[in-house]
């Protein structure tokens, strides 16, 4: 079974990758990061561990399955990562409570890229 997932999504403006890896064999991956590109700035912001569910439920809210994802994280200190569906693309919130720092990514009309073979191999009826 694959240990890791991503998902890119590409605007003419930004680049978002959503990566999860080193996956326990039960329900948990052990590093998830989201790394975001704009022109020639280039931005990673760590979560630490997530769940299974963060990625299911992520690609399903890219897909068009689900309207919203709201993810809260401890590494190091609490961050939040919501991931929303809007009328012509996608909001993405991240916050940092350690530093104060809240960003908001649209992600308009985004060319998307799944390298999720993994959600399948774990349980394709999740999917």
């Amino acid at each position: 079974m694959r240990d890791s997932a991503s998902i890119l999504a590409k605007t003419t403006a930004a680049e978002v990758l959503f990566h999860w890896e080193e996956f326990d064999g039960d329900d948990c991956f052990g590093k998830f990061h989201i790394e975001v590109v704009i022109g020639s700035v280039t931005e990673r912001f760590e979560f630490g561990h997530s769940i299974v569910w963060v990625l299911r439920k992520s690609a399903r809210v890219f897909r068009g399955k689900a309207d919203n994802v709201e993810s809260t994280f401890k590494f190091p200190d609490t961050r939040t990562c919501n991931l929303k569906r809007i009328e012509d693309g996608f909001l993405l919130e991240i916050c940092l409570e350690g530093t104060n720092r809240c960003e908001e990514y649209r992600l308009i009309k985004p060319t998307l890229f799944f390298d999720d073979e993994f959600l399948y191999q774990y349980n394709p009826d999740l999917v």
